[in-house]
């Protein structure tokens, strides 16, 4: 009796150090570089090489997070997830941070000079920052991006601020681009800190725009944003469809269309945001035509974000009830309760008359997100294979939920999922030969 055992490899990097007659690294062209298949990461430190420009590696391996370079003649980049008082002085005129940054258990005084990140413009990794005394993020006034690797599987948070009891404000005045490589969800968490801790109207646009999904959002909107404007456009304060302006693009307030208010709908014509809820109940109303620009809802407040009541999915940010509720529209001209185009992160639940079907997608999709999650961590196979068949039923649940334009869309993502969870199986010695494909044609049919 025989146990036949399986080559197994992992990457464990490449380590080129205290070399004093290093000058010429040329040599690394002729590597291959094979990376971890969860993290595509490969781990490579050029350290203590006085005599080695390392200048240009930084861009010669711009798609990895963990370069650490450092003690060399020349160097390029940062590393910020070890920073602590004594290497502080190295972020002196860094732009580039490999690792993420961050930073904890620190009092913003002398010993820690704030200004030392005030060069800092690129961030490759995830920003956590808790337990500290920081009254904002603006130490980062000339970060402009922040770049991140975690693909589908492991729905991480890429920046997570936390436990900063006296943090007030976001302002991170000049961040305009959250970039995730592995095109996953860009999660970010602001979680206990201080009760007056607000965003502004633009920051939250901006998080809308980029399609940010929050785990938590402790925050509530600035009373000084709501005299500026977005984009030239001025903030509409909300306070009944009568008294509000026509033409507005942005509404602060809970926005209510009670009976009597079918004559003023032509006023949101043009609405693209709400920084709000919306609820509409006991009209006349046949259709939602007048919402077509629609394209935004952020709430900060624990009622429902949308509610459509007693009548003749959209990008939602919530701060608590993620609870659409449709109920009791006989004229309203629509498939079941989905309204608005809906991706599985949005996460909200549906109640109501006609939302079986809506409530069956939603849970499948959490189902499958759940699944998907599983496959970064080491578990039995035969979660893997549930996995597997997840992936499959989310594909046909977002075809579903979609409509036409979700056919396309699936099947794109689908192949991306589907070979990396086959990748997986197979490396474990599953068979996959049964595994249900989706293809044009039967993905027209589901």
């Amino acid at each position: 009796m025989h146990k036949q055992l399986e080559p197994s490899f992992f990457s464990v990097g490449l380590s080129i150090i205290n070399n004093t007659e290093l000058t010429d690294i040329s040599f690394l062209n002729a590597f291959f570089l094979t990376t971890d298949r969860l993290t595509q990461e490969c781990i490579l430190k050029f350290e203590n090489n006085p005599q080695l420009d390392a200048s240009h590696l930084c861009d010669h391996f711009k798609d990895l997070f963990e370069l650490r370079i450092s003690g060399n003649f020349k160097n390029c980049g940062c590393r910020g997830d070890s920073i602590i008082s004594e290497n502080l002085e190295t972020l002196e005129n860094c732009k580039i941070l490999n690792g993420g940054l961050r930073i904890s258990n620190w009092t913003e005084n002398s010993e820690f000079n704030i200004s030392r990140f005030s060069s800092i413009s690129h961030i490759k990794g995830d920003v956590e920052i808790w337990n500290t005394n920081f009254k904002n993020l603006s130490f980062l006034k000339n970060l402009k991006k922040i770049e991140t690797k975690h693909g589908l599987v492991t729905e991480s948070v890429s920046i997570n601020i936390h436990d900063n009891l006296e943090m007030t404000r976001f302002e991170i005045p000049n961040l305009k681009i959250f970039y995730e490589i592995l095109e996953g969800p860009f999660i970010l968490n602001l979680e206990n800190l201080h009760p007056d801790f607000c965003l502004s109207f633009q920051e939250m646009l901006f998080f809308l725009e980029i399609g940010a999904s929050f785990k938590n959002i402790h925050a509530k909107y600035c009373e000084e944003s709501r005299k500026l404007k977005i984009n030239d456009y001025e903030i509409c304060n909300f306070k009944s469809m009568k008294s509000l302006k026509d033409g507005c693009m942005y509404i602060y307030g809970n926005v209510l269309m009670d009976s009597g208010d079918e004559k003023y709908v032509f006023k949101l014509k043009s609405l693209d945001g709400i920084f709000g809820t919306l609820t509409i109940k006991n009209t006349k109303l046949e259709n939602l035509n007048f919402l077509d620009w629609l394209r935004y809802i952020a709430s900060l407040e624990d009622d429902y974000v949308i509610e459509i009541l007693s009548n003749e999915n959209l990008n939602i940010i919530t701060k608590g009830s993620r609870t659409v509720v449709v109920n009791n529209n006989p004229l309203l001209e629509s498939d079941d309760c989905m309204l608005f185009p809906l991706s599985y992160q949005a996460n909200v639940a549906f109640l109501g008359d006609n939302c079986v079907l809506s409530y069956l997608l939603i849970k499948c999709m959490k189902e499958a997100a759940k699944s998907r999650k599983s496959l970064g961590k080491n578990h039995k196979d035969s979660e893997i294979s549930k996995s597997i068949k997840m992936v499959t039923l989310m594909t046909v649940c977002l075809m579903i939920a979609e409509g036409p334009i979700g056919i396309v869309h699936a099947i794109v993502t689908f192949y991306y999922d589907y070979a990396f969870i086959i990748g997986i199986a197979r490396s474990r010695g599953i068979s996959v030969s049964s595994v249900p494909r989706v293809t044009a044609s039967n993905a027209a049919i589901a």
